[in-house]
C-alpha cells in the first residue's frame, strides 16, 4: 500500500462516495420503502434478527395497511396465529409476538377477517445482534472477500435503514458504500452461530477515516453519532437492546496527536452517552489499535498513547469491556492484512466470551 493511499484513508478522501453509491448523500444509498400491497411491514424485514434474552425474544411488528380498520394477526416459524393489534387506527398497525424461542423462520401477517389479505417476510430470526463501531479497521480492508456459510446477516451502514431490503446476508463488503473490500465478519458470524446455536445479525456502523476527538466524528451529538443511533434503532426494530458493540477506532486520533488522557475521557463519555440511548445494558468491547506507526504516517508516542487509553478506559467505565490486542498483527499500511484475519477472529471470539457469547472451534 502506498504512503499516499495510507494518508488518504486516514484523513478521508471521498471513500464514502464509492462506486456502489447512487445517492448524493452516501449514508443513503438505496431505495425508500415500497408502498405496494394492502399490508406493508416496516418491521420485521427479511433476514432481521431480534435480540434474545434468556433464550427467548420478542418479535416487534410495525407497518401500514389499506382499507377499513380490522384486527391484524401474525405468526412466526409455523407457530399459532396471534392477534398483534386488535384495533389498528389511521392506517398504522403495531404489536409483538413475545417469548419466541431462538431460531429463524417465516413471519406472516394478515387481516383476521380476511386471511387472504396477507404478507410474509422470510428468514426472521431470534438470536444475537452485534454492532460494529469505529473506523476503517472495523470496516476491514482485506483483499479476500468472504461470505457467511451459516446465515449470518448484516444491516450495512450507508444503506438506508428504511429500505425493506436493507438487511442482507453477511457477504463482503459489509459496508456497501466503500470499495469492495473483505472482512472477518462473515466468518466470525459463522463461528458465533455455531458456538451459540442462535442466529447472528451485524449492525455495521463503522466509517473509514473517522475520529473520536480529532476529528470529532463520533462525539455524542454529532452527525455520525446520530446516524449510528438511528441505525441501531432501525436494526433492532426500536428495541435498542443489542448484545454488544464491538469497537475499534483511534488511528485517526493518533494521526492528529490526541493526548492519551483526552482520548480516554472521550471514550468513557462516548460509552456513557451510548448507554443512555439504549434500553438495556449494552457493553462496548474496545479493541486496541495495531502498530500503525510502522506505516510512517503516525508518530509512535501518539499511537502508544491511544493504545494506553484503550486499555485504561474499561477500568474507568462500567460500560466498556477490554477487547483484543492487535499490536503484534501484520498490517498492510495502516490496515490489517489477510494474514491477520485468523488471529483477529480468535481474539474477538475471546473478547465476547465474557459476555456469554461463545464461538465454535475453527473448522
Amino acid at each position: 500500500m502506498s504512503l499516499l493511499r495510507v494518508t488518504l484513508l486516514l484523513l478521508g478522501a471521498g471513500l464514502l462516495a464509492g462506486a456502489n453509491c447512487a445517492a448524493p448523500d452516501p449514508y443513503r444509498c438505496s431505495a425508500p420503502f415500497s408502498s405496494d400491497g394492502p399490508l406493508q411491514l416496516q418491521w420485521p424485514r427479511a433476514r432481521m434478527v431480534y435480540q434474545q434474552h434468556g433464550g427467548v425474544g420478542a418479535i416487534l411488528l410495525r407497518g401500514w395497511y389499506d382499507g377499513a380498520p380490522t384486527a391484524i394477526e401474525a405468526r412466526w416459524n409455523g407457530g399459532p396465529w396471534r392477534v398483534i393489534d386488535p384495533q389498528p387506527r389511521f392506517g398504522v398497525f403495531k404489536g409483538s409476538l413475545p417469548d419466541q424461542p431462538i431460531g429463524r423462520g417465516l413471519l406472516e401477517v394478515r387481516f383476521q377477517n380476511d386471511p387472504a389479505a396477507s404478507t410474509a417476510v422470510a428468514d426472521v430470526g431470534v438470536g444475537n445482534v452485534l454492532v460494529l463501531g469505529g473506523q476503517s479497521n472495523m470496516v476491514m480492508w482485506l483483499d479476500t472477500l468472504s461470505a457467511s456459510q451459516r446465515g449470518a446477516s448484516a444491516l450495512p451502514q450507508l444503506v438506508s435503514p428504511f429500505d425493506p431490503q436493507g438487511i442482507k446476508w453477511a457477504v463482503d463488503p459489509i459496508h456497501q458504500c466503500v470499495p469492495p473490500v473483505g472482512s472477518i465478519w462473515p466468518g466470525f458470524g459463522d463461528r458465533v452461530i455455531d458456538g451459540t446455536g442462535a442466529p447472528v445479525m451485524f449492525i455495521a456502523t463503522a466509517v473509514s477515516s473517522t475520529g473520536l476527538v480529532v476529528p470529532p466524528d463520533w462525539r455524542p451529538g454529532s452527525q455520525h453519532w446520530w446516524d449510528m443511533i438511528e441505525q441501531v434503532y432501525e436494526g433492532t426494530a426500536g428495541q435498542m437492546c443489542p448484545a454488544a458493540m464491538l469497537w475499534l477506532q483511534g488511528e485517526a486520533d493518533a494521526l492528529h496527536g490526541v493526548a492519551s488522557d483526552v482520548y480516554e475521557g472521550a471514550l468513557v463519555s462516548f460509552a456513557e452517552a451510548f448507554e443512555k440511548n439504549m434500553h438495556c445494558e449494552v457493553p462496548i468491547v474496545v479493541g486496541v489499535i495495531g502498530s500503525i506507526e510502522d506505516s510512517g504516517t503516525v508518530l509512535a508516542r501518539f499511537a502508544d498513547g491511544i493504545r494506553a487509553a484503550q486499555r485504561a478506559a474499561p477500568l474507568a467505565s462500567p460500560h466498556l469491556r477490554p477487547g483484543p490486542e492487535t499490536q503484534d498483527l501484520p498490517l498492510n499500511g495502516v490496515h490489517f492484512s489477510d494474514a491477520a484475519a485468523p488471529a483477529l477472529i480468535e481474539r474477538w471470539c475471546a473478547a465476547i466470551a465474557s459476555l456469554g457469547l461463545a464461538c465454535a472451534a475453527p473448522p
